[in-house]
């Protein structure tokens, strides 16, 4: 199994670095040698898998009041009959 190096300097200490660069409205995450500080490569501050997962279950909890609601309804409904 080949090890991954740093191009600039050859050392195999990698460090995950939080980031804005200028102009930018977000923060990233740097991968960069922790020896000389070459960044070997970019990734989302935010894990977007993270965020859906998030979003789904918001959505999966609204629909649970929904169906709570409509059955509220229902039952008020027949009250009033």
């Amino acid at each position: 199994m080949a090890w991954s190096t740093c191009a600039k300097c050859g050392k195999s200490n990698f460090e995950m670095v939080e980031a804005t660069p200028r102009n930018s409205a977000f923060k990233l995450l740097y991968v960069q040698c922790a020896i000389c500080g070459a960044v070997a490569g970019v990734m989302d501050y935010v894990n977007p898998g993270s965020l859906l997962q998030l979003l789904g279950n918001e959505v999966d909890r609204q629909g649970q009041m929904l169906t709570e609601i409509k059955e509220e309804l229902a039952q008020i409904k027949k009250a009033l009959k």
